[in-house]
């Protein structure tokens, strides 16, 4: 799903030594934009929030984020491009 490429991404970030905490109004800031922000599992949050707010997952439309969707092979391919040239 796409909140499970979050936590994957976040731990890549974590390896290669960003900043992959965030506080409280981070996350309420970094999710507020989408309507379905109350699907993301409580232990996806802090992923989905340091990929969006990281700039390398990014919502589907303007106000969805699609959490609980699967990510297909093109958004996956965008994602791990982004998270190279981090």
């Amino acid at each position: 799903t796409r909140q499970e490429m979050a936590a994957m991404i976040s731990r890549a970030l974590a390896y290669k030594g960003v900043k992959t905490t965030v506080t409280a109004d981070e996350a309420s800031t970094a999710l507020q934009q989408f309507h379905d922000r109350n699907q993301v599992a409580a232990w996806a949050k802090e992923a989905v929030v340091i990929g969006v707010k990281n700039e390398l997952i990014i919502g589907r439309s303007a106000n969805e984020y699609a959490p609980l969707a699967n990510a297909t092979r093109a958004e996956s391919v965008v994602i791990l491009k982004r998270l190279l040239e981090k």
